[in-house]
């Protein structure tokens, strides 16, 4: 109990840090992308990031569901895909995606929950933005036998028929084809950071504010 609360001490100091010179001293938008397994934890840290750093969290299911549900070109060529049980094509996702980042809210940064999901996306999304963004990838790392623990504890709970060990070996398989690749990707740029998925939420979050606030320490010391 001491020890869960000197990490969410921890983790308030470092918010109090990082919030405070997000905008102060970084010129250019802070993005995060975090990676991970389903069921590795990605959509926790992703709220408590948007949340503790005021930056909106984008996922792709978020981005399609709003299309379809609005109407948009995309959306409607997108649901296509979707009613015959096919992947919606990556210049569709990028499409919307680059359309979210337009607005105003993106200024300062955000948070990329779960994409890009396959090396074209990412190197799509890089020729895009360029050197116009601060980029931090955080790669959240656990293994099967736990991710498959965490879909049955949540399927009991929450009934959720997506959530079944025959769904989520299918969608390891697919991670493991199409994202996995992506860790070696962003490693060789220097760009990734590992972090224990098999860890406590809590702790998680902190790691991962400590590894902002250091990425931050470096921006303030290269700004002339």
């Amino acid at each position: 109990m001491v020890n869960k609360s000197l990490s969410i001490l921890y983790s308030c100091i470092l918010v109090f840090f990082v919030c405070g010179h997000l905008e102060a001293i970084n010129s250019r938008p802070l993005v995060i992308i975090l990676l991970g397994a389903p069921a590795s934890g990605k959509g926790t840290q992703a709220a408590f990031l948007k949340e503790k750093l005021q930056i909106p969290a984008l996922s792709t299911g978020e981005l399609l569901r709003e299309n379809r549900n609005n109407k948009t070109k995309l959306g409607l060529e997108a649901e296509q895909y979707i009613d015959k049980g096919q992947l919606v094509p990556d210049e569709m996702i990028l499409g919307m995606l680059f359309e979210r980042l337009n607005e105003k809210d993106t200024q300062k940064g955000y948070i990329l929950d779960g994409f890009p999901r396959t090396l074209g996306q990412a190197e799509a999304y890089s020729a895009k933005v360029g050197s116009s963004v601060e980029l931090l990838v955080i790669n959240i790392d656990a293994p099967d036998s736990l991710l498959f623990e965490r879909i049955k504890g949540r399927a009991q709970k929450e009934q959720r028929s997506d959530d079944t060990p025959a769904i989520l070996e299918e969608r390891l398989k697919n991670y493991r084809l199409q994202t996995a690749p992506l860790v070696e990707y962003y490693r060789s740029q220097h760009l990734l950071y590992q972090i224990n998925g098999a860890e406590d939420a809590a702790k998680i979050s902190s790691q991962i504010m400590a590894i902002i606030q250091d990425k931050q320490r470096a921006l303030a010391s290269s700004s002339p």
